[in-house]
């Protein structure tokens, strides 16, 4: 049986829906009107005694470096909390995910729908194309990483 737990829920309401303790992961790439842009990201949802964090973790989006003169990028991160993912509207995120019976309550993701919307003066709509299977994809450019001056 497939289950859905959509990201959806408004900051602070009241709902009966159960949502089951649950780890999922995931990489997707964002498409805009079904072209595969740069870049990847990776994706996380946890979710204990009915209430969840998402991550997002974006890597390989390209950008030019004055300071070096090359291409690199920096990994950017963002995290979510269950009272915060209602408070942004512009940002869905759908699993799928069904229970393995000769696991008992373990899960299994089993779809993923994501979306968003970039502000900016052109509002560009955003799909995520999810990635099939364990892969090593290599990079475009090297990793920008902080460290200490």
């Amino acid at each position: 049986m497939l289950f859905v737990l959509a990201l959806l829920l408004m900051a602070g309401a009241q709902t009966s829906i159960q949502i089951p303790d649950a780890r999922f992961r995931l990489a997707a790439r964002p498409t805009v009107e079904n072209q595969v842009e740069g870049g990847l990201h990776f994706i996380e949802l946890s979710c204990t005694s009915g209430a969840c964090s998402l991550t997002t973790i974006a890597l390989n989006e390209c950008r030019y470096s004055g300071i070096t003169k090359t291409m690199a990028f920096s990994p950017a991160s963002e995290r979510s909390v269950s009272e915060m993912l209602g408070s942004v509207s512009r940002v869905e995120y759908e699993f799928g995910y069904d229970r393995l019976q000769a696991r008992g309550a373990q899960l299994t993701l089993a779809s993923f729908v994501g979306r968003f919307t970039r502000n900016g003066r052109n509002r560009i709509r955003v799909e995520y194309e999810r990635l099939k299977g364990n892969l090593e994809i290599p990079l475009d450019c090297p990793v920008r990483l902080p460290g200490l001056q």
